[in-house]
């Protein structure tokens, strides 16, 4: 799990070495994973690593030990560690909006925080595929287009999620066999949350249908973001210009405005390749978008003739 975490990371170029990156730790599973994860990195002399943990004064004594058990885990692993206190009610009620939107606002304005102070490069975040699949059924339910569609990013600003790459039980089977202990938050148990309704009813049906439902949704997620992505990545200026996927489509289709059609009179919807595509940049001249190895052979479809319309395109895996 851990190559697999480390691999998922430098596929999205999460951190560079000798970044300081970090790590939100509630004291759940999720994030003291995260915490062990990053401080093999942090060991191999790659990052620099500290943390934070937000105590939301929601859960009395119990939100109490979380932030004792994080502080005393970063000591025994001697990580820089700031907690933060906040009543997330009383800003939830003052905002007029849910506990866990107000919990999530004040969380994430204390990370940039806690940032600033370790003059950290990246937040890690603990989120996994369970969390993705579950925040994509949310929206479905909810009513989405296909933004909705895209799950949770692994990188979005300088927010990076590590754990994107692995479900819940790999991440509990691992703490299992480190033998390491991790606070259980009773809320997540509790179905007066709509997240946790998600969790605890919906996706298991799924996957008694089918046992790698989270993953499949984990990649729809992956091809929507994709999708959108490129969506919009419109380009309509400019003579040259180099289009970089960031991803490896299996196929590519380039689309004009639905007036106009290519000189050669073909369809305004071309499929250029259905196979794999070994280049990731699109180039486009002044002659229109030509795809760089496309199998064995470049090849070159015109822009809109007189109109001056250039083709943008969409790229799936």
């Amino acid at each position: 799990m851990q190559k697999r975490i480390m691999a998922f990371m430098k596929e999205h170029h999460m951190a560079e070495e000798g970044d300081c990156i970090l790590a939100a730790v509630s004291g759940g599973a999720d994030s003291v994973c995260l915490l062990l994860i990053l401080q093999e990195l942090a060991q191999a002399g790659k990052i620099r690593l500290c943390a934070v943990h937000v105590e939301h004064g929601i859960r009395g004594e119990d939100s109490r030990k979380d932030a004792c058990f994080v502080e005393e885990i970063c000591r025994q692993h001697r990580i820089p560690c700031k907690i933060f206190h906040c009543q997330a009610m009383e800003y939830a009620r003052a905002h007029k909006m849910t506990v866990e939107e107000g919990a999530r606002i004040l969380r994430y304005g204390f990370f940039e925080q806690a940032a600033e102070i370790f003059r950290a490069d990246r937040i890690a975040v603990a989120h996994n595929q369970n969390d993705c699949a579950e925040t994509i059924l949310f929206h479905l339910a909810r009513g989405t287009g296909l933004k909705g569609l895209c799950g949770i990013p692994p990188v979005r600003d300088n927010i990076i999620r590590p754990l994107l790459c692995v479900k819940r039980r790999e991440i509990e089977a691992f703490l299992a066999a480190e033998g390491q202990i991790f606070c259980q938050d009773k809320t997540n148990e509790t179905l007066d949350y709509t997240r946790n309704r998600v969790r605890h009813q919906i996706l298991p049906v799924l996957e008694e249908i089918n046992s790698e439902a989270v993953a499949h949704m984990n990649q729809a997620a992956e091809q929507a973001a994709e999708l959108t992505y490129t969506m919009g990545s419109y380009t309509g200026n400019g003579s040259t210009q180099n289009i970089h996927l960031g991803f490896r489509p299996r196929f590519v289709i380039i689309f004009g405005d639905q007036s106009s059609s290519l000189s050669n009179g073909s369809p305004t919807y071309v499929a250029i390749a259905s196979e794999q595509i070994s280049s990731q940049r699109l180039f486009m001249t002044d002659e229109g978008f030509r795809v760089v190895k496309v199998g064995e052979s470049n090849r070159t479809f015109p822009r809109a003739n007189d109109s001056g319309i250039y083709y943008n395109f969409i790229a799936f895996r």
